[in-house]
C-alpha cells in the first residue's frame, strides 16, 4: 500500500508539473505566476512522496500541505479557465487527495505493525 501511495504521489506530482509546464509554453491561458506556483507546489509532492516511503516523521504532513496547495491554486485555476468553480471536478481532486493520504497513513501502519511482529520460528 505505501508503494502504491507513493507511486500514486509521484505521478500526481509529474501530472500537475507537465500540466502546468504545457500551459506556460503552449498555451498561456493563467498568468506565469499561476503556472509557477502550480509546478512549485506540485514540486513539494515529490519530496514527501519519498519521506512517507522510508517513514521519515513529517512526510505526511508534507504531502498534505502539498495535496491542499495544489487544491487551492486548482480553485484559483478553475475560476480564470472557466469563470466558474467546476464542483464535481474540484470534488473529485479533493476526494482524489483523500484516498492518497488514507492509503499513505495505512501503509504506514501497516509497516509499523509488520516490524512490531516478531518473525516465526521453524
Amino acid at each position: 500500500m505505501l508503494t502504491a501511495a507513493t507511486l500514486a504521489f509521484v505521478a500526481y506530482a509529474l501530472y500537475t508539473i507537465g500540466w502546468s509546464v504545457v500551459d506556460l509554453l503552449f498555451w498561456s491561458r493563467l498568468e506565469v505566476w499561476a503556472d509557477l506556483g502550480t509546478s512549485a507546489i506540485a514540486l513539494v509532492l515529490l519530496p514527501a512522496a519519498v519521506l512517507i516511503r522510508a517513514g521519515v516523521p513529517g512526510g505526511l504532513p508534507l504531502a498534505f500541505a502539498g495535496l491542499l496547495g495544489l487544491q487551492a491554486i486548482s480553485l484559483h485555476n478553475s475560476m480564470h479557465l472557466y469563470g466558474e468553480i467546476q464542483v464535481w471536478f474540484e470534488g473529485g481532486r479533493a476526494v482524489f487527495g483523500a484516498w492518497l493520504m488514507m492509503l499513505a497513513i495505512a501503509g504506514q501502519q501497516r509497516e509499523a505493525a509488520m516490524r512490531k511482529t516478531p518473525p516465526e520460528q521453524p
